[in-house]
């Protein structure tokens, strides 16, 4: 077993030396070890009580931390040290899972009631995202590079195209009914084709993206109900637990399973919630339970840690390995919201921007995050554009200056600028060198995108980009224009401009949201940057549905098929099949033959109707404290050769749909928008 102190001194030990330019050299080093290493509550601004459901990290870098709770969801942007409420759009607060896809920048949510939904991080809104998602619980989400999967309760697994909102239903298949029968309580992810879900019925995967799905050949992994399962693509390694019959593990992308050695008292029986993995040591394991709390095992599973010091509340549903600089875990509660693991360790780097004035930089930073000691205060480095860079320590500054001005510049002047967080130790710990940025002593371009403005939306396939660019100093070098879709390759192309800096271009857009970004450097290498965040929809076409009055043959969608039943005049009215057009349009229908009823499911309405009653019940399945609307049709349903037939006033009220009628050759035609 790796000693513990050797394994922080590893990840957080930092040595570096710095030459400055009036001739003497400076070394920072630290090096630290597990003593003191804890939980600490991460709840700032977090309601009270908050059962913490799932947690994952979004944005370029995965620098974003999103949480899924009994309450909402909520966003950090500063390693867990301070929360947003980002539950706006929620039709009802409870998120119970997430998923973010490889880019970074399509965040889903998994709920009790209302099926998908979708985080917009430019807008901070959820939207919809469950058009024809039959399943109203998703229990479990995760992507590939090309789909989302929603894991349910005993009512299947299903997926849709990331960008678009049709999804299939994977239990289609006779040979994939074992889909439903089973609680789907976590997905992995080894690659587009090979997929793997923990169930209360074993271990089942796919190695066809999703067509056909097996049980292992190990019998043993049929034995036991499976909580969660996690693989890290960085170490191959793939790791299921159990609800208290141990913990498998997998080094060979799934073919064959070992069992890991529980040998710790408290883990023995544990309720596994969730697994995570140190970033470098592949040997390092973490594993949270719902009673017992977490546990490391440095050895590969043969023997374990209990880590609790700190965790007020050890009853844990969530729990991820945070992308930093220094090893740490965030873990998700019941009623106690959220913890975050840390060892002792220096602050973190400041973030950091600057402008530039006559003859002059000001430097300004956002307050670090502290390590194991508070913040002393900021340094701030120079150094010349060469190789190797000599930095010059230029000043160090008090934990509350956020500003600082360097007027020993000329102008054309080029230098290298940094900080560095240091703590109030006697002998100070120095954070890392913050973004290291160029600068070049002269005014930016300046840039103005006239078209297309932020949030743009259309439907067509390409959009014109135009604006215009000057820079009053050392004039325009180069224009560029990136475009990055939400999938496939970014692209990069260079724009000319007119003598009055006008300049246009014709971009061609992919599906779903993408983002421009328009960048101009002048002569002294000064760049300026605008950026647009743009959607482009899916063109929706309408659906044209064709009947006519004592005719079998109908067509739907330009394409000719054959009716149970023709329709027909009754009392006086239009009757037509009604499972035949509710499923055209999305709805599912259940037959009852015992209460002579018919239930639909269509989008937010649950509808019931009964044979030879004209009464209609309409139910909304996004809020259920509203009554139920009673309504009267003007001809009861009734059954012809086994099909119900329905008045088609029935189909334009609740289907949303346009019902043309041609007396003259008693044809019906059916206008309907998806």
């Amino acid at each position: 077993m790796i000693n513990k102190s050797l394994f922080f001194s590893r990840i957080c030990a930092v040595t570096i030396a710095i030459s400055i330019s009036f001739g003497s050299t400076i070394f920072f080093s630290s090096a630290f070890s597990d003593k003191g290493a804890q939980w600490i509550s991460v709840n700032h601004m977090l309601p009270e009580h908050l059962l913490v459901h799932d947690i994952a990290l979004f944005g370029a870098n995965e620098e974003t931390i999103i949480l899924a709770s009994d309450a909402g969801a909520y966003v950090s942007e500063d390693g867990a040290m301070s929360w947003t409420n980002a539950s706006k759009g929620l039709q009802h607060p409870e998120v119970q899972c997430l998923a973010v896809d490889h880019t970074g920048t399509h965040i889903f949510g998994g709920t009790r009631r209302n099926g998908a939904i979708k985080y917009l991080p430019a807008t901070g809104n959820w939207v919809r995202y469950s058009t024809n998602l039959p399943a109203r619980s998703i229990h479990a989400l995760k992507t590939t590079s090309e789909f989302l999967y929603a894991g349910t309760n005993y009512e299947g697994l299903f997926r849709v195209k990331i960008g678009s909102e049709r999804w299939s239903d994977l239990t289609f298949d006779d040979k994939n009914t074992i889909l439903k029968d089973c609680f789907i309580q976590d997905l992995a992810i080894i690659n587009d084709d090979r997929i793997f879900l923990a169930t209360d019925k074993g271990i089942l995967f796919t190695e066809d993206a999703g067509i056909s799905w097996k049980y292992h050949t190990d019998n043993a992994l049929r034995l036991k109900q499976f909580t969660c399962i996690e693989y890290h693509p960085l170490h191959k390694l793939l790791i299921a637990g159990t609800d208290g019959k141990g913990l498998v593990f997998s080094k060979d992308f799934g073919k064959s399973w070992l069992t890991a050695s529980l040998n710790h008292p408290d883990i023995a029986q544990a309720y596994i919630k969730a697994i995570s993995f140190h970033p470098e040591f592949a040997d390092f394991w973490y594993i949270a339970s719902d009673r017992e709390g977490v546990f490391s095992s440095e050895d590969g599973g043969k023997t374990w840690l209990s880590i609790n010091k700190g965790l007020s509340n050890t009853r844990i549903q969530s729990m991820i390995t945070l992308r930093s600089d220094t090893f740490s875990l965030l873990a998700g509660t019941v009623g106690s919201g959220v913890f975050k693991y840390l060892s002792a360790f220096p602050p973190q780097a400041p973030s950091w921007n600057y402008t530039i004035g006559q003859e002059n930089v000001q430097i300004s930073w956002k307050a670090s995050e502290e390590g194991s000691f508070p913040i002393a205060g900021y340094a701030i480095y120079r150094s010349k554009d060469v190789t190797p860079m000599q930095w010059e320590e230029l000043i160090r500054l008090g934990a509350s200056t956020r500003t600082w001005i360097d007027e020993k510049v000329a102008w054309g002047d080029i230098w290298l600028y940094s900080i560095r967080a240091f703590d109030n130790q006697e002998k100070p710990l120095f954070s890392s060198f913050a973004d290291i940025k160029r600068i070049v002593v002269d005014d930016p371009p300046t840039l103005i995108l006239q078209h297309p403005p932020e949030g743009f939306e259309t439907e067509e396939e390409s959009i014109v980009v135009q604006g215009i660019v000057s820079d009053q100093g050392s004039g325009v070098k180069s224009l560029m224009l990136f475009h990055k879709p939400s999938q496939g390759q970014a692209q990069e192309q260079a724009l000319s401009w007119n003598s009055e800096g006008k300049f246009e271009t014709q971009l061609k857009l992919s599906l779903g949201a993408q983002e421009l970004i328009l960048r101009a450097e002048d002569q002294q290498g000064n760049t300026t940057e605008v950026k647009r965040q743009i959607l482009r929809k899916e063109l929706v076409k309408e659906l044209i549905i064709k009947l006519r009055i004592g005719s079998k043959t109908a067509r739907i969608g330009g394409r000719e098929t054959l009716l149970p039943v023709a329709p027909q005049i009754f009392r006086g009215r239009t009757m037509v099949p009604l499972r035949f057009l509710a499923e055209a349009f999305g709805a599912k229908v259940q037959w009852l033959s015992s209460r002579q009823e018919i239930q639909i499911t269509y989008r937010e309405k649950f509808i019931t109707l009964w044979l030879n009653q004209t009464r209609v019940l309409i139910e909304d399945l996004l809020d259920s404290s509203k009554p139920p609307i009673q309504k009267q049709l003007d001809v009861y349903p009734y059954l012809n050769q086994g099909t119900t037939m329905i008045p088609i006033r029935f189909i334009s009220d609740e289907f949303g749909a346009r019902v043309d009628w041609k007396a003259d050759i008693q044809e019906i035609t059916i206008h309907w928008i998806p």
